[in-house]
């Protein structure tokens, strides 16, 4: 369950208050409450049939996006656990459509998934975040060069190195004209482009000597 809090806002008295009636658990060791599925359940229709769930998703999404923390190593178990609330309010929002908050969360998810190895995943989001970044900002705005630099790197780690290498490539090209090539965004990038062009260079030989190998047993 997430909630908003501020000092002046009457909030742990309202959690107090639903936890003495058991509609929510309070997790003192994580500083987080659960809520039954039931009551979940029931909140959710109840909104549903007011027309007022895509506010209170929206509102939720707008939490989280502030609160998600950075997907390092360090804040692992802070971000794990919001996971499962990111993916439900991405899941009734758009991407495309959405609010710089539904973008800003998207991002800070997709690029948690990624951490976690869920490559596949991550992908959808900075595909989508990719997508829109170029339709609202364009080609070579600053935010959707992180997003190809992020969607490069999650396909690297598929395993599909021709096409990382293709839009890393392009990445580079455009925060060039940009940014400048002596921008720090455009080093990194053109490092990784050498590294992954050496890798592909030296994948093309491995190839290549397997062939030759073959050939000569027949």
């Amino acid at each position: 369950m997430i909630v908003r809090t501020t000092q002046s806002s009457p909030t742990r008295t309202t959690v107090d208050i639903l936890s003495t009636y058991a509609i929510i658990i309070k997790r003192p060791a994580s500083s987080a409450v659960e809520l039954h599925r039931l009551v979940h359940l029931t909140i959710r229709n109840y909104l549903q049939e007011r027309g007022l769930f895509h506010q209170w998703n929206q509102e939720a999404i707008s939490i989280l996006a502030e609160t998600f923390p950075s997907a390092s190593h360090e804040n692992r178990s802070k971000w794990r656990r919001l996971l499962p609330h990111a993916k439900y309010a991405l899941a009734n929002s758009s991407v495309e459509q959405g609010s710089d908050s539904t973008i800003s969360l998207a991002v800070k998810y997709a690029i948690a998934l990624y951490q976690d190895g869920h490559f596949n995943d991550a992908e959808k989001l900075f595909v989508q975040v990719m997508e829109t970044s170029k339709t609202k900002l364009g080609a070579d705005h600053p935010s959707t060069l992180t997003s190809m630099n992020n969607l490069a790197f999650t396909w690297k780690g598929q395993g599909r190195l021709k096409e990382a290498l293709d839009l890393m490539k392009e990445c580079c090209f455009l925060s060039t004209r940009k940014l400048g090539p002596e921008h720090q965004y455009t080093i990194s990038s053109i490092a990784a482009s050498r590294v992954w062009q050496q890798e592909q260079d030296s994948q093309h030989v491995r190839n290549d000597m397997h062939s030759n190998v073959r050939i000569s047993q027949k």
